[in-house]
């Protein structure tokens, strides 16, 4: 196991729990951190992760899938416009997503994939 530095989980530490010990794949597991890791500090604190573990959230995002596919769109979207990489959306970046989500309003009913 990825020894935890300075009281702070890892995205390596929450890979060994919940990819080896759980059974989740990488996707499911970048998910929750980005979920567990509320003040986006790239760390998970005993706080952040305890509030998680009492949320009776129990995996929900990833057990029905049309709410894990809407998140991992939205992460998709996310990384999309954040071109450097600094998880985080500056003005220029925050512009262009919302440009694009005003495209996608705008496009005919038909136009949407439908997911039966």
């Amino acid at each position: 196991m990825t020894p935890i530095k300075d009281g702070f989980l890892t995205i390596r530490n929450l890979e060994t729990l919940l990819i080896d010990d759980m059974g989740l794949n990488d996707e499911q597991c970048q998910l929750y951190f980005l979920l567990i890791d509320s003040n986006v500090s790239k760390t998970i604190s005993f706080s952040e992760f305890k509030k998680w573990l009492r949320s009776d959230e129990r995996f929900q995002y990833i057990d029905k899938p049309s709410k894990y596919n809407l998140i991992t769109e939205a992460m998709d979207m996310f990384k999309k416009y954040d071109v450097n990489h600094s998880d985080c959306l500056d003005t220029k970046e925050f512009k262009q997503l919302l440009e694009e989500l005003q495209n996608r309003a705008r496009r005919p009913y038909s136009s949407f994939k439908c997911s039966r």
